[in-house]
């Protein structure tokens, strides 16, 4: 593992730093953490993903090709059962 590899915490659950992989992989034991991705876009590449994000009183359930833009600064909670590309905002509006 690099630096910036993704840690495992004692419960099963990742958090990821800066520098992070831009694409990984939730499952019902594993949670991705993030935190500082204001503006930028979590896109699901497969499955369904169950974001959760600090201060937002509520959760966020997207599918095979959604995309979510997180609103504000703080921790972002990934669950579900899929994978997810994380990407800058620039990015997504190209892609549309």
């Amino acid at each position: 593992m690099t630096e910036y590899a993704i840690k495992l915490l004692s419960l099963g659950h990742i958090e990821a730093k800066k520098g992070m992989p831009t694409i990984g992989s939730v499952t019902f034991e594993k949670v991705a953490t993030f935190s500082d991705l204001k503006g930028q876009s979590i896109r699901c590449i497969s499955g369904y993903l169950w974001l959760t994000v600090e201060n937002d009183r509520e959760d966020h359930v997207i599918h095979l090709g959604d995309t979510f833009q997180v609103p504000s600064a703080g921790k972002v909670i990934v669950g579900g059962k899929g994978r997810y590309a994380i990407e800058p905002s620039s990015q997504l509006a190209r892609a549309i």
